[in-house]
């Protein structure tokens, strides 16, 4: 067993003694286990567009499966995914009717549970819309917006045709007319999945990194610079939104067990060009949030344990606390909190790096309480809690930059205290 030993200040803590891996039951595990995620879902808003019919009197042929793309991402979304976002916060405009009966079952439910609007939509009530919804991203959430349709592009804007396009004279939506329609101050982190094409005019190589937005944002294509978007048969699915799904689905799951943007886009880039027999290869482009953490794939008592000390157990004044970590690039914080009037003081000056599979251990000091509850929190952000170290109660609400898992609370007693 690799134990990795942390003393913060004063000596080191006696000896304490660690059961081996395999001797442990699951009756250890901690009490309870809190996940706080890097993303507010309730303050989360997803505006998804599936246009697969087309009205005008010179109709462009149909987007094969686009209604099914934009409903079965719809339900992923609000009903699949660990960190659910709220059915009131999803709208979902479509034109034309899911294929599948499974996707046909799961629009009816949408529609009874969120905000589903039919055929009556245009580019002008697409950019009204997302303004309107953008006002409903808070601080901690995040704006996603998909879109399943015809593409093309045209004096070097990427076009997304709308119910009422015409063949002949094409317009609708446009790429950076969505990114400026979010008010400002609100959607300053945006997630943009695009199944459409992007032909057949060459689109200009610097499309994405000429956006005009302020914020954070991750922007995945179904197709590269003057591609398609082609459908797959046998799924129903378009190839692209189908790697999506399936990457969301916990398939892009980095080592250390988080969906990113920068997870799920290399899934997609590997996924799509083999599905699709390299007649499609997809693009994505971060401007700053490769790396957030969307939502964890692993239950969170997989993810660590408190060994020391065990719930209902007795410490020394100077003793440890000990924490198993099972997955990488982790940072271990402890706290020591008192049982009669639930203040906390940390244990550690700054968050600690764990090994995957070796157990970290901080030094823990005990005061003059004679009842304890022991916690740890565990985040891939190397600056959760630091700079500060007495809080009135537990911190389990302080948001950080990466997913925090807490552990605990391990109720214990000092020793000689009856």
């Amino acid at each position: 067993m690799i134990v990795a030993l942390m003393t913060c200040g004063g000596n080191p803590p006696p000896p304490v003694r660690v059961r081996a891996p395999a001797e442990r039951r699951q009756a250890l595990l901690p009490v309870r286990t809190t996940v706080r995620e890097a993303i507010d879902w309730s303050q989360s808003v997803a505006i998804v567009i599936g246009v697969e019919t087309f009205v005008s009197a010179a109709v462009p042929p149909d987007v094969q499966y686009a209604a099914d793309d934009a409903t079965d991402f719809s339900w992923t979304l609000a009903k699949e995914l660990p960190s659910l976002l709220p059915a009131d916060r999803l709208l979902l405009l479509l034109s034309g009717r899911p294929d599948k009966r499974a996707s046909q079952a799961h629009l009816l439910m949408l529609q009874h549970e969120g905000s589903v609007i039919v055929e009556e939509f245009d580019a002008e009530r697409v950019y009204a819309l997302i303004s309107e919804y953008g006002e409903k991203v808070g601080q901690d959430g995040v704006l996603i917006l998909f879109i399943a349709t015809h593409g093309m592009t045209d004096r070097g804007a990427h076009i997304l045709l709308m119910p009422q396009s015409d063949a002949k004279s094409p317009t609708g939506v446009e790429l950076n007319g969505m990114l400026q329609a979010i008010p400002s101050g609100h959607g300053h982190r945006v997630l943009l999945f695009i199944d459409a094409c992007r032909a057949p005019y060459p689109t200009p190589s610097r499309l994405f990194e000429d956006l005009r937005f302020p914020g954070e944002y991750a922007i995945f294509s179904a197709s590269g610079p003057g591609g398609f978007a082609r459908p797959d048969e046998e799924l129903r699915n378009g190839y692209f939104t189908r790697a999506v799904l399936d990457g969301l689905r916990c398939r892009a799951a980095a080592a250390n067990g988080f969906i990113t943007p920068a997870a799920l886009g290399a899934f997609a880039s590997r996924r799509v060009p083999e599905a699709s027999h390299g007649l499609q290869n997809p693009e994505s482009r971060f401007g700053g949030l490769a790396d957030l953490p969307l939502f964890g794939c692993i239950p969170p008592d997989k993810i660590a344990r408190i060994v020391h000390p065990l719930p209902d157990s007795r410490v020394a004044p100077s003793d440890s606390i000990d924490v198993e970590v099972f997955v990488p690039s982790l940072y271990v914080t402890a706290l020591v909190c008192a049982a009669s009037t639930g203040e906390c003081w940390k244990q550690n000056p700054e968050p600690v790096p764990a090994t995957a599979g070796a157990i970290t251990r901080i030094h823990a000091g005990y005061g003059d309480e004679d009842a304890f509850r022991i916690y740890a929190a565990l985040s891939a952000d190397g600056t959760f809690l630091r700079g500060e170290e007495h809080f009135p109660a537990v911190p389990l609400e302080h948001r950080a930059e990466n997913i925090v898992y807490w552990l605990g609370p391990n109720d214990v007693s000092l020793e000689g205290n009856q």
